[in-house]
């Protein structure tokens, strides 16, 4: 019913937020995770198991949010996604160059999400990254997936509520946006 994209680099602290937050109710609505399909990679028969992204896997990730996108549509609930179709305009970005095909695509199925997107919810580098043994964990990497998170948001017109500070802080500011979000959608 209600969709919100988490977005930030590796690291930021997306799934603990996530994980707070799914805990408690908003206005009566259940807070759906979604969880970040970029870690279903490992067990999707269809994306290249080398270290190096292929082509073919950029469009592979595409399906992947796209199909958990429509898969929660019809349920009564606020879903939140941790990642979204922007990690793989970001990631071809990084790779490619600004405005590559891959880019130029993903900016154009976003174009047919945006009309059932309630928001963006943006969490910035604060913390070092910690090993989990699955994150990239090059600070550099981190720090351009940033900044080009944060261009392709300014460049998309994409209006986004940033979340600074402790989990606890970064739910009470989440909670607030996503009731500001809802009021608007169901009153205007």
């Amino acid at each position: 019913m209600f969709n919100f994209f988490l977005q930030g680099a590796q690291g930021t602290g997306k799934t603990s937020l996530l994980n707070d937050i799914s805990r408690i109710e908003i206005l009566n609505y259940k807070i759906n995770p979604i969880s970040e399909v970029a870690r279903q990679k490992i067990n999707n028969e269809y994306l290249s198991k080398e270290q190096e992204t292929t082509i073919f896997d950029y469009f592979v990730y595409y399906g992947m949010y796209l199909s958990a996108f429509n898969n929660n549509l019809a349920n009564n609930d606020i879903n939140i996604f941790d990642r979204s179709i922007f990690d793989t305009i970001i990631f071809s970005r990084m790779k490619f160059g600004k405005n590559n095909h891959i880019e130029i695509l993903g900016k154009e199925i976003f174009k047919l999400l945006i009309k059932n997107l309630n928001g963006v919810l943006y969490i910035p580098i604060e913390f070092d990254i910690v090993d989990d043994g699955f994150r990239n964990l090059d600070k550099s990497a981190q720090t351009t997936f940033d900044s080009e998170l944060k261009l392709v948001l300014h460049e998309m017109g994409i209006d986004y509520c940033i979340l600074r500070g402790s989990i606890e802080e970064r739910s009470e500011i989440a909670t607030r946006y996503i009731i500001t979000k809802i009021n608007r959608s169901i009153f205007n």
